[in-house]
């Protein structure tokens, strides 16, 4: 009897190090992907020149009445997409979805959105720029 305990002992020790050994295998294997996956994002794009004979930018409300091509700094709120999704701004990295954040533009101009998810096809919306919160969610 006391050899088949130490046999049924021996074997729950290999079967328990052997767990060990895979589960140590699948937490290398995934923090090796996440980093080579971090590794491939494109780095943000650096922020455009600041022409110094440029009428100020003014924070703009939904009542201010605004010159066409005046910059303007405006809300902008982006709720579609999956979590954590880069936002890019005219192809500038803004930050994640669910974002919240104010984006300069030119008033009465198109303002470029591209929501890039981790995984799966990236999304692109189009918004004119006018005082306001500007708006990226299923509706045009």
């Amino acid at each position: 009897m006391k050899r088949l305990s130490t046999r049924v002992a021996a074997g729950a020790r290999t079967v328990a190090a052997f767990a060990v050994v895979v589960l140590a295998a699948r937490f290398t294997y995934v923090a090796v992907a996440a980093s080579l996956e971090e590794r491939d994002r494109p780095a943000p794009a650096p922020p455009p020149a600041v022409d110094a004979s440029a009428r100020p930018i003014i924070r703009a409300d939904a009542s201010t009445i605004v010159d066409p091509g005046q910059m303007l700094r405006v809300t902008m709120m982006v709720s579609i997409g999956p979590d954590q999704s880069d936002v890019f701004v005219d192809d500038a990295l803004v930050g994640q979805t669910p974002f919240i954040g104010d984006i300069q533009c030119r008033a009465k101009q198109d303002v470029a959105v591209r929501i890039v998810p981790r995984k799966g096809s990236p999304l692109a919306a189009s918004r004119p720029c006018k005082p306001g919160v500007m708006r990226v969610d299923s509706s045009p």
